[in-house]
């Protein structure tokens, strides 16, 4: 008999009136989300055999993290970027909202298949914490709820989510979310076809506890 306790589905917006609403909440707009993930997918293409291994894979999360950075700062109400223990981030005017990217696995941004999504990689401590103030409303540091911008880069497209986490398994990846705000299929137009940059599991930045050295 499996005794280990049922995890608890997310909630999960996928018809498009939903989406809109629930990113309106957030105060960031689909089409800030898809030109990030756009540009990210671009620098992924713009790979080769030739680049060292993991780059390809890098600079598609670096980029994304970018534009989705430019787009928020774009809208002129007060959004900033931090980076709280080395996790980039776009953080709203009240500190209520944060937004980071990350890559997922094969559930990402398809609510068809029945499962929740989980990070492509398994996080650190840094993550922990950062997860740990979603579902805990009192702490010692106020700190805002954090989103993560959620993609997968497949041979059949690419699909994405904006999904807030709200547990690290104990193999440190996230696979457990309160909310997902499901984007679906990115249309990537005339860039459907793949480069010849090597299939990989995404990589993200290192996830690091950054402690300041003391003399």
């Amino acid at each position: 008999m499996n005794t280990e306790p049922s995890k608890r589905r997310a909630t999960v917006y996928s018809e498009p009136i939903e989406v809109v609403a629930e990113l309106r909440k957030l105060g960031v707009t689909r089409e800030i989300l898809e030109t990030a993930l756009k540009q990210g997918e671009a620098q992924r293409r713009l790979g080769s055999n030739l680049d060292p291994k993991p780059s390809p894979a890098y600079n598609a999360w670096a980029r994304t993290v970018r534009v989705l950075r430019e787009g928020v700062l774009d809208l002129g109400t007060g959004w900033h970027p931090e980076e709280p223990s080395g996790i980039p981030m776009i953080v709203n005017a009240d500190e209520t909202v944060a937004l980071a990217v990350s890559s997922g696995d094969e559930n990402t941004g398809r609510p068809e298949t029945g499962t929740d999504p989980a990070t492509r990689n398994a996080k650190g401590e840094a993550t922990a914490i950062v997860v740990a103030h979603n579902v805990q409303e009192s702490l010692d540091i106020p700190a805002p709820t954090t989103w993560v911008l959620l993609y997968d880069s497949a041979l059949d497209g690419l699909f994405a989510e904006l999904s807030c986490p709200e547990s690290l398994a104990a193999n440190g990846y996230i696979d457990s979310w309160s909310e997902r705000i499901v984007l679906g299929q990115i249309d990537l137009g005339e860039a459907e076809k793949r480069s010849d940059a090597p299939v990989e599991p995404p990589a993200d930045a290192p996830d690091v506890q950054v402690v300041r050295r003391t003399s």
